[in-house]
């Protein structure tokens, strides 16, 4: 038995593409799975080829509202023996996606946590920002009120210049271009900004600029996008 935190593609890219074979293999052995979306689970084990009949797999909510008690089943499961998969929208669990919470208390009880290897939106924009990679911290979201979200911003700058660690966020889509405003009047002109649009998906793209030099620019960024927004201050 043991619990399996399964990566997915970030957007319309085949599986096999940014999957390894040994891990879609190990996939096609679960028949429990607690997923994030029930659609999204059901299209990627479909298009992985998973051998059993879709009728015959168990699918289990799992999604940032499901508290520890609607764990039960999955954790019953595993005391008997059985494999489970969690398998979130897009990327890897337990990154800015659902699991973190299952896999603590499979820790507790000494069940097997085994993260399987594939793309996460988060470290792809580390990978890819030209800031350090020795020391980073990612933020999740900003806060929504503009003077709640200018003071986390400014907070988290000097963090950045302090503890020489780039600074990585998320929003929701349909804030891109706000957010994307709100770091450009905030930051210091020196300050390395950058962001990551639609990996994953057709035009996607990636660039980092000081922030003055983005003063002088249209937005990059387009709202309805999955996107990742970084700054560096060190």
């Amino acid at each position: 038995m043991a619990l399996y935190l399964i990566p997915t593609p970030l957007g319309a890219e085949p599986p096999d593409q940014v999957l390894a074979p040994q891990v879609l293999e190990t996939v096609r052995t679960i028949r429990h799975f607690a997923v994030e979306q029930l659609p999204w689970a059901r299209r990627f084990l479909d298009r992985i080829g998973h051998p059993v009949p879709a009728w015959e797999i168990g699918y289990h909510e799992l999604s940032k509202k499901t508290k520890a008690e609607h764990l039960a089943p999955l954790l019953k499961l595993l005391g008997q023996g059985e494999h489970v998969g969690v398998i979130s929208e897009a990327g890897s669990p337990g990154v800015a996606d659902p699991g973190a919470g299952l896999a603590w208390i499979c820790h507790q009880r000494n069940i097997p946590v085994v993260p399987l290897a594939g793309p996460s939106a988060v470290l792809l924009a580390v990978m890819g920002s030209g800031f350090t990679g020795q020391r980073f911290c990612f933020g999740g979201y900003l806060p929504i009120h503009p003077t709640e979200r200018v003071g986390a911003i400014r907070k988290w700058e000097r963090r950045s210049a302090e503890w020489d660690e780039a600074q990585f966020l998320i929003e929701a889509p349909h804030r891109n271009v706000e957010t994307w405003k709100a770091l450009v009047e905030t930051l210091e002109p020196e300050t390395r900004l950058g962001y990551a649009l639609g990996f994953g998906r057709e035009g996607q793209s990636l660039l980092s600029l000081p922030v003055h030099v983005w003063k002088n620019r249209p937005a990059p960024v387009k709202d309805g996008v999955p996107a990742m927004f970084g700054f560096y201050a060190g």
